[in-house]
């Protein structure tokens, strides 16, 4: 499967649009959007992120797919900027394990011995937020939102761990299929009505526009996810030799599936 950045269609849409309609910034996001509402990709790459967060609300990463941990720094008046330096070198080695269960034992481990705090899920739809981080009896639990955490403490320095979307470059990458780039248009093109509607609610032609593109989308969404998920060529021939050792043979189906696995001379098998 060949991967395209994002704004390579995002430009050859901008040429056809009026300049005083056209906001890149957004369309970059709708269509980010978009893609996440396809699905469709079949890698993701293990990343991880220091983050600086305020007013208990911590943003997801552009291209988080997945989260797999989250560490609170505990700051230290007594630490130096060395120490604090080294303890970011040990949180990044200790990460990258590919093992979550390990991460979380060796963070856990850890945490008497350095300022990072492992947080966790939390099993409510509330929290309770602590008054200042450091507290020994702060939970340090979150809650995961569609766009962001909510946190327990105020503001403070994370480190995220997550699996991401494809990015090269800083550049959002989707399956290069045709359908994928029309579903992404459409979506774009259909949040661009969405927004004048809601300036002008009595404009018919924008409310039909709007559908139009709504419905076109929807379609394009299953077409695109078929193209995506379709077998290649060397699937495709695995699955015929399966299906070819499993079925008896055409003139032998009295004998059921007494046969089932013994080698057969059928020249289909290969």
């Amino acid at each position: 499967m060949n991967y395209i950045p994002v704004n390579t269609i995002l430009y050859d849409l901008s040429l056809s649009m009026n300049p005083d309609n056209w906001n890149e910034s957004a369309a970059l996001e709708w269509a980010i959007q978009a893609s996440r509402k396809i699905g469709g990709h079949k890698s993701f790459a293990q990343r991880q992120v220091f983050y600086e967060y305020d007013n208990y609300q911590l943003t997801k990463p552009e291209d988080y797919k997945t989260l797999i941990q989250i560490f609170y720094y505990l700051p230290s008046q007594t630490s130096s900027a060395s120490q604090n330096a080294t303890l970011l070198e040990y949180v990044k080695r200790v990460t990258d394990s590919p093992n979550p269960e390990s991460l979380s034992k060796t963070a856990a481990n850890a945490d008497l011995a350095n300022p990072w705090k492992t947080m966790h899920l939390s099993t409510s739809s509330f929290i309770t937020p602590c008054k200042r981080s450091g507290n020994k009896k702060c939970a340090y639990e979150f809650i995961e939102q569609p766009t962001h955490f909510m946190m327990p403490v105020k503001s403070g320095i994370v480190s995220i761990n997550y699996l991401g979307y494809n990015v090269k470059d800083g550049e959002f990458l989707i399956p290069d299929t045709p359908s994928y780039r029309e579903a992404i248009l459409s979506y774009i093109m259909y949040r661009l009505y969405d927004s004048k509607v809601n300036a002008d609610s009595k404009d018919q032609s924008l409310q039909q526009q709007r559908m139009w593109y709504l419905t076109r989308f929807g379609f394009l969404v299953t077409k695109a996810k078929g193209e995506v998920n379709a077998p290649t060529v060397n699937e495709l021939e695995n699955l015929l030799q399966n299906r070819n050792k499993l079925i008896p043979r055409s003139d032998q189906f009295e004998t059921g599936f007494t046969n089932l696995n013994k080698p057969q001379n059928n020249p289909n098998l290969f």
